[in-house]
């Protein structure tokens, strides 16, 4: 708390910030309570983006909590959201984290064209450096699921 405490005039992006150190730190409920909060600032300011990131966010704490269904369910409205906002970059980062929930709850598939899906969108607003690693995880799913790869 110390470290953020020169953000604090900017609260949801202090609370954001928390709510992923309470992931990497195992407490997924202290996240989820976190990233609610921005949500529900997000939305009072009528902030389109920072509406799609916390929900998106929302949805890590749930695949945590092993709330596998209502974590896609976010995740993809995030990631929706943000393409909708014009945010590339967190719309690229948002569809690899629906495709790391795919893979985790068994569908493979859909995880393979959710990757497709955020390397075409690295490509076309140009972000570079996405478009090597969504490459590699591509490919590398793609070889396990004995898919040719379209990337």
């Amino acid at each position: 708390d110390d470290a953020l405490a020169a953000i604090e005039d900017e609260p949801s992006g202090y609370l954001s910030i928390r709510g992923h150190i309470h992931l990497m730190q195992g407490k997924a409920d202290e996240a989820l309570s976190d990233f609610l909060q921005v949500l529900a600032l997000k939305q009072a300011a009528g902030d389109d983006t920072g509406t799609a990131e916390a929900k998106a966010d929302l949805g890590l704490a749930e695949m945590r909590r092993g709330n596998t269904r209502e974590a896609l369910r976010l995740i993809r409205e995030g990631a929706e959201g943000l393409e909708a906002a014009q945010s590339p970059t967190f719309a690229i980062r948002a569809r690899k984290r629906l495709a790391q929930g795919l893979l985790r709850s068994g569908h493979p598939f859909q995880a393979w064209r959710e990757l497709n899906a955020a390397h075409d969108m690295a490509v076309r607003y140009q972000v570079y450096d996405q478009i090597t690693p969504l490459m590699e995880m591509a490919s590398r799913l793609a070889t396990t699921l004995g898919l040719s790869c379209k990337i």
